[in-house]
């Protein structure tokens, strides 16, 4: 499934990431450092004893993932 976290704060980078280890194609929205950050080096989720690394789909042009919204 093709998921869009629009937001992909603490909330949003939590949830997304679950849903990328559970095998959905997660595209996150971002914008400013934040955004900066994850291009460099992906997103780290912290679940329980488990540490999540996603890696992937990072933007802030909503217009490049819009197409994948049904």
């Amino acid at each position: 499934m093709k998921i869009i976290i629009v937001g992909a704060g603490a909330v949003g980078g939590f949830i997304g990431g679950l849903l990328q280890q559970a095998g959905n194609d997660v595209t996150f929205l971002a914008r400013g450092r934040h955004l900066e950050k994850m291009k460099e080096n992906g997103l780290t989720v912290n679940h329980e004893d488990e540490t999540i690394k996603v890696s992937g789909n990072f933007s802030d042009d909503f217009s490049t993932v819009a197409g994948a919204i049904c």
